[in-house]
């Protein structure tokens, strides 16, 4: 059985990912094992290793996943990452929960801004303004690979109590909300506009520090049938280059 607080954070994003306008079904790249679901999009169930999972686009998202999984042994774990087509001045958004039947080893929220000097936007500020008075007892220290964490729009927290663990849901169902509402107003730019360009080489980037995650690499090593899977789950399906800017042209441009 999975961690309550883990479920109660998956809720809160699948219902906003069902709030969406416009969303459809993103294919899985062919070979990992993954067979279409009927309440879910994808599942996949390698033995010790399964997973649900939703993998989507949308107009203005050319990537949205959002993944359940499990291993044996009883260690659950949720994540979420919301990447905006680069043609907009929206920050990914990415949510993930560790936990085992009894305890919370991990929950992590942050938003990486598409420009370095980017502001957050309004209703984001706002929602983390109002939650101010969050605190978390254990900061976990950031990994060797997270130079994309930015002071002030991460939290990387280890939930000591059912306080701080409703503290976490809490932060999740404020601003995911407030993320959404600013993706529907957002205004699109060009894609030869110099601003997308940076954009989208700032997402290669962060892309290519997720891929650098060797703890997450052996976990999915050790519970897939091969090493050579483990490391096309991360690179191909978990964490992929962006597309080729080009193929943003349209406004569902960048289908992986």
């Amino acid at each position: 059985m999975q961690h309550p607080m883990l479920t109660q954070v998956e809720i809160r994003l699948a219902q906003a990912l069902a709030a969406m306008d416009g969303t459809r079904g993103l294919a899985v790249p062919e070979g990992l094992g993954f067979q279409p679901g009927q309440e879910i999009d994808w599942r996949l169930h390698h033995g010790r290793f399964q997973v649900h999972c939703q993998h989507r686009q949308s107009p203005v998202f050319h990537k949205i996943h959002l993944e359940r999984g499990e291993v044996a042994g009883g260690f659950h774990y949720f994540h979420a990452m919301w990447f905006p087509s680069p043609r907009y001045s929206l920050p990914l958004m990415g949510v993930d929960v560790n936990a085992a039947a009894q305890r919370v080893t991990l929950a992590v929220l942050h938003l990486y801004p598409a420009l370095a000097d980017d502001p957050l936007p309004a209703p984001c500020q706002q929602a983390l303004d109002g939650l101010a008075g969050l605190d978390f007892a254990r900061h976990r220290p950031l990994p060797a690979w997270g130079d994309i964490f930015q002071e002030g729009l991460c939290f990387i927290v280890q939930p000591q109590d059912d306080a701080e663990q409703a503290s976490f849901a809490a932060l999740v169902a404020a601003l995911a909300p407030a993320y959404l509402r600013q993706a529907r107003v957002a205004v699109p730019e060009a894609v030869a506009a110099p601003a997308t360009r940076a954009r989208w080489q700032r997402q290669a980037h962060y892309v290519a520090r997720k891929r650098a995650n060797d703890r997450g690499r052996r976990l999915l090593a050790a519970n897939l049938p091969s090493a050579a899977l483990a490391d096309r789950y991360v690179d191909e399906f978990l964490w992929p280059d962006p597309a080729p800017l080009e193929s943003f042209e349209s406004p569902d441009g960048g289908a992986l």
